[in-house]
């Protein structure tokens, strides 16, 4: 992906954002701060989405003491200025019953960014914290288009737990970008954790696997078997997909999604530091 890509592009501009904004370490809730202490995710670094909208109960309560405002004017007007505020109390009520329950912006979630992982609060505050250590990561990034302009750019991070269940992170819930700063954070530290394991592994004989993708110390085998590291010629990301090719031949050996291949960059890195001739 270059660096003028709509993706970075969106990602530059969140990152604009966040930093007039700063990190607002001091509005992570306590709740969130005790999520990060029990698995020992170090010190809070950046808040990422919006503020907790107020309840649907809270906008309405405030829409009627404006509304009975301007009621009270109206009773003590006379004439048309009567009919005036008693239009304008019906208005304040419609717009924030309209607020209340059919406006309400997806962007309810937060996550907090720690040193050794994150924390993420749902639209029910229900706290889930993450260490890095732990997981594994799939990323997605699709640049949408209609009739050949370019739209809007679809982050999806999917944080995978040891134990089966999942983490997702999407645009959807998130100012525009900032879920794609979160990702590529969260992506290089995951990244910096398992490589070094990664590669301890493999000398010791183990056979790790990315997806349908999996490497030891002699290759790189997939759908179509098993390439030793010397007969691979090259290993490149194209349009959000890992192509691998065999030396001496014309078409790819291997095409397989980014969005498939957990730890993408840990098995790029690998990938580069073992192809060379047996």
């Amino acid at each position: 992906m270059n660096a003028s890509s709509p993706a970075e592009s969106a990602r530059r501009r969140a990152r604009q954002r966040l930093a007039q904004r700063g990190p607002q370490t001091e509005h992570i809730p306590k709740e969130a701060q005790q999520a990060a202490t029990s698995k020992n995710l170090g010190a809070p670094e950046q808040l990422f989405g919006n503020f907790t909208l107020p309840s649907p109960a809270w906008a309405l309560g405030f829409g009627a003491v404006v509304a009975a405002v301007f009621i009270v004017i109206g009773v003590f007007v006379s004439g048309v200025w009567s009919l005036v505020m008693f239009v304008i109390a019906a208005l304040v009520v419609a717009f924030f019953v309209w607020g209340a329950f059919f406006d309400r912006p997806a962007v309810t979630e937060q996550v907090y960014l720690f040193e050794h992982g994150l924390v993420h609060r749902d639209g029910d505050d229900t706290m889930t914290a993450l260490a890095w250590d732990e997981v594994r990561l799939l990323r997605s990034v699709v640049d949408k288009y209609h009739n050949g302009v370019y739209r809007e750019t679809i982050h999806k991070y999917t944080f995978l737990r040891q134990d089966g269940s999942k983490l997702v992170l999407d645009s959807a819930h998130f100012p525009s970008g900032e879920v794609g700063v979160l990702g590529e954070a969260a992506e290089q530290r995951i990244s910096a954790v398992r490589l070094p394991r990664a590669l301890e592994a493999l000398a010791a004989g183990k056979q790790l696997d990315f997806g349908d993708l999996s490497v030891d110390i002699h290759g790189l085998s997939g759908r179509r078997g098993t390439l030793t590291w010397s007969e691979i010629g090259t290993i490149d990301v194209n349009a959000g997909v890992v192509r691998i090719e065999q030396a001496g031949k014309w078409l790819k050996w291997s095409k397989v999604p980014v969005s498939e291949i957990p730890d993408v960059t840990v098995l790029l890195v690998l990938a580069d530091t073992l192809r060379r001739p047996e």
